[in-house]
């Protein structure tokens, strides 16, 4: 307007004046194009704001949708890592750019409840680990009782359920193993070889039939063996013997049983001869050794009746109350001996026997059971009544090792 009033006035004036009007036409037009160049770069620094803050933006966003698909792409990684047993999942979608923040909030939630599901993945998984380190250890703990374990080995490997019935199993076989292995130990001796074979199966569960069935044999074996003994004694005791002997070996091995029954024998063996030396008396002496015939069916009076009939036999009186049948007689005193008149296997018996007596006196005290060390000192004392010395020793040494191991 001002430029267009300027040429306006320049019309009416006079000549004289066009110089000056044009200068100042020039200054009026470079004084508004510079005006316009400023507005114009004004408005080119407010779009470079605009595009630089748009740029600022989508640099945001961009690095938002970055970050939320490493954390998706994290989320499904730890869905696939875990282990075959946990499915695997699909990824969560990437995030979507140029989306409202309500559209990036829910797809946060998404993948939240994502990571939640992997948490509880995670979870299980550890507690599965746990139950393994626990099986692990009851592996180990079988292994070093000696048990073999390759059936656990295998189970290890396997769903937690089917493992865990394994062991039960297993638990139940290696409680079958452990009373197998004490029917073992009961056995009599007699039968301690093949007893000592089935026990040293006793670590395999895949022999506990045949360990069973083996052990059955040798306690029928034992069973029988020890009737046969027993009948024995009964047949002695029906033909009027007294037997009290064997009622103080009840519960005495196989070994000692026999012991007792070979001594037994071989008592009414000398019990006979003794009966075949009365009847020799005749019958003119037969009211004298009437007194002496009930001590004929006892054989721990075997001494007594010895010496009696050998008095009898010099023409001595009789003095022996013969006791009552199948009760255990008083213990006869012998005749004192000098040192000198001892046969050496007999000494060092009798004072084995006095060392032994002592020693079971003070189990007695003590509340101990020395009945296994009493069934031996009685078997000594039996053999030595017989004269025979060396096995009276032995059985004297027997019984003082018992009572020793007992007191300890």
């Amino acid at each position: 307007m001002v430029a267009f009033n300027a040429l306006f006035k320049r019309k009416k004036e006079p000549p004289q004046a066009t110089g000056a009007a044009r200068d100042r036409e020039s200054e009026i037009r470079k004084k508004v194009v510079d005006d316009l160049r400023g507005r114009e770069d004004s408005l080119h620094e407010r779009e470079a704001a605009v595009a630089a803050r748009e740029e600022r933006l989508e640099k945001d966003r961009a690095e938002l949708a970055r970050r939320l698909q490493e954390l998706a792409a994290g989320a499904a990684l730890q869905k696939a890592e875990p282990s075959k047993e946990a499915p695997a999942k699909e990824a969560a979608p990437p995030a979507p750019q140029g989306r409202s923040i309500r559209e990036l909030e829910q797809h946060m939630k998404r993948l939240e409840e994502e990571l939640e599901k992997v948490r509880a993945v995670h979870r299980e998984l550890t507690a599965l680990e746990k139950k393994k380190a626990e099986y692990l250890d009851r592996l180990i703990s079988f292994k070093t009782r000696g048990f073999s374990v390759a059936k656990l080995e295998a189970a290890m490997g396997r769903p937690p359920e089917e493992a865990e019935k394994a062991f039960r199993a297993f638990q139940k076989d290696v409680d079958a193993l452990v009373a197998l292995a004490a029917r073992c130990d009961r056995v009599d001796p007699v039968f301690s070889r093949e007893a000592g074979a089935l026990k040293a199966l006793c670590t395999r569960p895949e022999a506990i039939a045949d360990v069973e069935k083996g052990i059955r044999e040798l306690e029928a074996r034992e069973l029988a063996k020890r009737r046969l003994l027993l009948d024995r004694v009964g047949r002695w005791k029906s033909e009027g013997y007294v037997t009290v002997r064997f009622e103080r070996l009840e519960g005495a091995t196989l070994g000692d049983l026999e012991e007792a029954i070979l001594r037994f024998d071989s008592d009414i063996g000398a019990l006979r001869k003794l009966g075949g030396r009365l009847d020799s008396l005749g019958e003119a002496r037969a009211a004298e050794a009437a007194p002496l015939r009930p001590m004929l069916a006892d054989p721990d009076r075997l001494n007594d009746l010895e010496r009696a009939v050998s008095g009898l036999e010099k023409g001595h009186p009789v003095d022996v109350k013969a006791a009552p049948a199948n009760e255990a007689p008083a213990a006869a005193e012998e005749p004192p001996q000098t040192p000198a008149q001892l046969d050496p296997a007999e000494q060092e018996a009798k004072d084995i026997m006095a060392e032994t007596e002592k020693l079971i006196a003070g189990l007695n005290s003590a509340g101990a059971d020395p009945t296994s060390a009493e069934n031996l000192l009685r078997m000594a004392r039996s053999f030595a009544r017989s004269k025979n010395f060396p096995k009276a020793l032995e059985y004297a040494k027997k019984a003082h090792n018992s009572a020793t191991t007992m007191k300890k």
